[in-house]
């Protein structure tokens, strides 16, 4: 089974989550976006330390 990530959208239609993951340097937005990928596969069969 295969999750949603959706990020939360204020009504003026800025990302917030968006913007601070793109502020990051190239590195930890690597890690950001492999984290959100592992819980789009696995969603809440996730465990420690991810949980």
């Amino acid at each position: 089974m295969s999750f949603c990530v959706e990020y939360y959208e204020l009504e003026n239609g800025t990302c917030p989550v968006e913007e601070f993951i793109l502020k990051q340097d190239n590195k930890m937005q690597a890690k950001i976006f492999k984290n959100l990928e592992l819980l789009e596969i696995r969603g809440n069969e996730l465990r420690e330390p991810f949980s």
